[in-house]
């Protein structure tokens, strides 16, 4: 078995990449008042909503760190390899980037984790991740699966890092992001068709700050976001993409018609109801967690959040539990069916 300590990565994403990310602005533009930014329409981000997400962002990477710190950050692989995981391995990690249907993806990419960390791989099979997820970048202009694999592939490395490496490297993936994936997704060639300044890297992120702090006004009521929180119970209640609703309030008419949208931020929990539904969803996974008791959940878990660290920073974490709750649901009949057609002491390995 092999096993990796993820504790400082984990750190660096939930704790001090987001303390850098909204904490400089806030105490650049603190003796202004705040920062006035404009992507498809202009509003004026006053301090004191730079420094509520900042706290609210803090908060919620605490709660991240105490969830798993009962786990102990440790991520468990067994050591030896199959054709058949290998082979449903790049299956998964094909269905849910090339078959656009919201369920698929739903259901193939914690599927994907769970076959990543059951147990070890073969080389061909990393490379042909490798190979996908490249060409999803030049062909659908899609960058995460790059960054997904690399994290992945990277893991053993990135385990025995310290966390001033770590962040030193989190910047440097950022600065790769913007200048380099950033253009090429685009089509465009990096530092020849874009620019090379550090004022393109705050041109690139403010569309981050101005959803964050749309969010963060919108003032969604306890349905609004507990059907953010939920597989399916936005559907089920009638509601529209909290992405549409943001967008329409913050972009200029225009823009929305034209398909450009804000990306949905942690920020609509900043307020005494959100933060309730937080540690209430904190609650109820480590209470299904411990009642299913199973080191292979606890490792797709770590691994989930993990790989979805580099986007802690800029995405709604209700999607979080909506993915939480997909990874336990299918953790569980995996391990039911297991324990069904196998044996109690298969169970208890897992």
């Amino acid at each position: 078995m092999n096993t990796y300590n993820l504790k400082n990565i984990i750190m660096v994403m939930y704790l001090l990449v987001p303390l850098l990310f909204y904490g400089v602005p806030y105490l650049y533009f603190f003796h202004q008042g705040g920062m006035n930014l404009n992507f498809f329409g202009s509003q004026f981000i006053e301090s004191s909503n730079v420094l509520q997400m900042l706290i609210g962002h803090l908060f919620i990477g605490v709660l991240v760190c105490i969830f798993l710190l009962n786990r102990s950050f440790m991520l468990s692989v067994k050591e030896e390899k199959t054709v058949l995981n290998d082979v449903l391995l790049v299956f998964s990690f094909g269905l849910t980037y090339f078959i656009p249907f919201g369920i698929v993806s739903m259901i193939s990419y914690p599927w994907f984790l769970f076959l990543f960390v059951s147990r070890r791989h073969y080389v061909i099979s990393m490379i042909l991740l490798l190979i996908i997820s490249i060409f999803l970048v030049f062909f659908h202009e899609v960058r995460y699966p790059f960054v997904q694999v690399v994290i992945l592939l990277l893991l053993p490395l990135l385990s025995r890092l310290s966390v001033f490496r770590l962040l030193m490297l989190a910047i440097t993936a950022l600065l790769f992001m913007a200048f380099i994936l950033q253009p090429l997704r685009s089509g465009m060639i990096p530092f020849v068709e874009t620019s090379d300044e550090l004022v393109y890297l705050f041109q690139h992120l403010q569309p981050i700050y101005l959803g964050a702090n749309t969010s963060l006004n919108i003032n969604l009521d306890f349905s609004r976001m507990l059907a953010e929180s939920i597989p399916f119970l936005k559907s089920a209640l009638g509601y529209d993409s909290v992405i549409n609703l943001i967008s329409r309030e913050g972009l200029s008419i225009e823009a929305y018609a034209n398909g450009t949208r804000y990306g949905s931020n942690s920020s609509m929990y900043f307020n005494n109801v959100g933060y309730v539904i937080v540690i209430s969803f904190f609650l109820v996974f480590n209470l299904l967690m411990r009642f299913i008791n199973s080191r292979s959940l606890d490792s797709v878990v770590l691994i989930y959040l993990t790989v979805y660290g580099v986007y802690f920073i800029r995405r709604s974490f209700g999607s979080y539990f909506i993915d939480l709750f997909v990874v336990i649901f299918i953790s569980f009949v995996y391990l039911f069916l297991k324990y069904f057609f196998g044996s109690k002491r298969i169970m208890q390995s897992c």
